[in-house]
Order: C-alpha cells, then structure tokens, then sequence
C-alpha cells in the first residue's frame, strides 16, 4: 500500500498540543478525537496501517475485561462500568490514530516533528514572558472564555504543561538527532526546562532528568535500558502490594533534610493506599475506587518541612522546622500509577497492567536510534506516573496516546516501510 498523503490537520493538531497543555491541558482529549477522526478517514480510504505488533492489544484487552469485571465486587458501584466504558472509547481513539499515523512517510512524519517543535518553542516563549508580565497571555484567554482572573490573584500555568513538554521533549529531541537536527534538538532541549522553570514542577524536573539520562544511555546501549526498564516495573509491581510498610512521615522528615511538603504529604497517602491495599489484595476496590475508599475524605497527621514560609498562614509551621498538619488521606487517587492499579484491580490487575506495559516494551525489539528514544519517552512518561496524575484520568491518557502516535510517525527508521 502507498504511503499517505500528508494533510494539513494532522501536523496542526500535533503543533496545538503544546498550546492546549500550557493554557487547557484538560483539551487533549478533543485532540485525540480529532486524530481518531482522521484515522477513519484514512481507514476508509485504505491508508491506514494496523500495528505489526499485536501483544500489547491483547494484554490491553485482557486487562480491560477485568476493569469491568471490577464491577462485580467493587466497593462503590457506577464507577467502574462508566470508567471501563470511558478506557474503551480512548483505546479504540488512538487505535485508529495509531493506524493513521504509522501509514505516514518520511515527508509526512517531517512535518508532524516540525510541528510539534514549533509548538514546544512558542509555547516556551509564550510562557517566559507571561511570567515575566504578571501572566497577562493568560489573563487575556480567560477573559475571553469568559472567567477572567481577578488582578490581585495569583495565577501561574499548569503544572501538567511541564510535565507533558518533558516527555514531548525527550522524544523531538531524540527524533532531531536521528536527523542530524541538533539546532533543533538544542532548542527543544531548552524549551523544555524553561516551561519546567516557569512552572516550578519537580515532577516535570525529575521527569526530563530521568528522560534525557535513559535517552543518552539508550543511544548506546537499547537493550540494557529495556531490560532495566522492564526490570524496574516488574519489581516495582512486586513490592507495590507492601506500600503499608512505608515509614510514617514524622520518621522521614527526621532523618531526610531536604524534602519538600508536597513529598511528605504524597508518602503519607500511599502508606494510607497501601493499608487499604492489604484488606483486599487478590481483587481490589474495583475500578476508579480510589476517589471512594473508606476514609480517603478524612484528614491524617502529616508531618512536613518548610523551607521558606508555608503558603497557608493559619499553620504552626516555621520555616526550617518541622511540624503536623492535618491533611486528607486520598485526594481523588494515590498520585502513583503503581499503586493505583493494585488497590482499585488487585494482584490480577497489577498482574495484567504489567505485563501490558513490558509488551509494549517488546513491541520495538530493534537496536536503532528510534528504538532507543522510545525507550527514553517510556521512561520519563513512568517517572511522570509514579508521582503525578490519576492512571485513568483520560486526558492523561490522552496525552500519552498522543505522544505514542507521534512517535510512531517520527521515530521509523528511513529504511522501515510504513505497511
């Protein structure tokens, strides 16, 4: 089958998608519809490509009949039938995507990197001067959508739009160099940490350090990095189940120096996830349960430590000192994917997502340059689950649907055939 003629949408959706993580991260998911449009059009008119390595569909579909199968026992009911219902309709999305763009050639895929850098260098730019000037770029757009900022509030941009330029960077990045783009690649590379910068995400920090170190590693040496990566999910699945025996944050804080609130807080809540994790170990709560568990509402003694003067006046602690809060167990979910999958799924479901994810680590087995920056994308969007966002939070998912299209145009290696 012929390679597809590029059209103007596809690179146009791709360069929005930087724009629509800076000022509305939650808009990816009308990205990835647009892109599932596209590809039913191309699988009407035969240029569409079904992916030639099938595993990972059926580790996905297996873990999504036990999603529903969550229903059955789960603690609250309608969560899971309407969240199962929700990770169907995102998968058959970027399925069709996915067809989409792997029928691209390499003028088609040109276009759609070049886009996305364009995207990540605007939206850099777009950024630093809007910190720069009191945030009025954003200030403009939510008067125009008609929820204008009060001019003695604060407001600064989502701190999704660092971690999302982390894992877009690591791929553009990667992909420019397999081009022999270094300019390019130098520009995104730079992008990238001013966007963190603005935003002051340590997620997004973290996130771009572990992806740009397994991008280089990887350059050299692909199979290794896969094997550690497939290696450090599967252990990091195996001790998820005992997260109740993390120590309490009063322990912690004593003895680490240099951790941030928002750390101690984010221990406090998977040691709380892991005790719910061990009344039902085998089956779990059931699907989205987390926002739901037996006491996620209430609020646990937390330690914390200040470093400069705590945002909140009305608290008793003193910068350089450490003190106890009262804060909510289980906001919403356990801001780790690992442990998110074993409290709502279970030992089966953990089980199931593993071996899901070490699929599509085996779906590029090869040695080249883009085996090696999917790797990289692989791991800074890991880093990014461990600590960040809702597993099922689709426009998450849509996000990294995203990125896993682009890499499939963008990183083929010149010789490979798209069909």
């Amino acid at each position: 089958m012929e390679n597809v003629k590029q059209v103007i949408p596809a690179p146009l959706l791709v360069g929005a998608a930087p724009f629509v993580a800076l000022f509305a991260f939650r808009g990816t998911i009308i990205l990835l519809i647009l892109i599932a449009l596209l590809g039913l059009w191309g699988l009407f008119q035969k240029q569409w490509c079904f992916p030639s390595s099938r595993g990972w569909l059926a580790w996905t579909a297996a873990l999504l009949i036990w999603c529903v199968a969550s229903a059955v026992w789960a603690s609250t009911p309608g969560l899971a039938l309407p969240k199962s219902a929700e990770l169907l309709g995102l998968g058959l999305a970027g399925c069709l995507g996915l067809g989409y763009f792997r029928a691209l050639d390499g003028a088609a895929a040109d276009r759609i990197l070049l886009a996305m850098i364009f995207g990540l260098i605007s939206c850099a730019v777009i950024a630093l001067s809007d910190h720069m000037d009191g945030m009025m770029v954003s200030r403009l757009l939510h008067a125009m959508v008609g929820k204008p900022i009060a001019q003695g509030h604060a407001f600064s941009a989502p701190k999704a739009s660092a971690t999302l330029a982390a894992i877009w960077a690591v791929l553009c990045v990667g992909a420019c160099w397999m081009r022999g783009w270094y300019r390019r690649a130098g520009l995104v590379l730079v992008s990238a940490f001013v966007i963190i910068w603005v935003t002051n995400s340590n997620t997004g920090l973290v996130a771009a350090v572990v992806g740009f170190v397994a991008l280089a590693v990887a350059w050299w040496f692909p199979r290794a990095v896969r094997m550690i990566l497939a290696s450090c999910l599967v252990i990091g699945f195996a001790v998820g189940g005992l997260a109740s025996s993390i120590p309490n944050t009063w322990d912690i804080a004593q003895k680490i120096r240099q951790i941030p609130p928002s750390g101690l807080h984010r221990l406090a809540i998977w040691q709380f996830t892991g005790q719910r994790i061990d009344e039902r170990p085998l089956l779990g709560w059931g699907l989205d349960s987390s926002r739901a568990l037996p006491g996620g509402e209430d609020d646990i003694p937390v330690t914390l430590k200040f470093v400069d003067e705590p945002r909140e006046e009305a608290t008793n602690c003193k910068p350089g000192r450490v003190c106890v809060m009262q804060l909510q167990a289980l906001p919403l979910h356990p801001h780790n994917f690992v442990l998110q999958v074993w409290v709502e799924l279970g030992a089966v479901g953990a089980f199931l997502f593993c071996g899901m994810v070490v699929a599509i680590l085996r779906a590029r087995g090869g040695a080249d340059p883009g085996t090696s920056t999917a790797l990289a994308v692989i791991a800074t969007s890991a880093m990014v689950a461990m600590a960040g966002y809702g597993i099922w939070q689709i426009w998450w998912l849509s996000a990294l649907w995203l990125s896993a299209l682009v890499a499939v145009a963008v990183l083929q290696p010149p010789y490979a055939k798209a069909c």
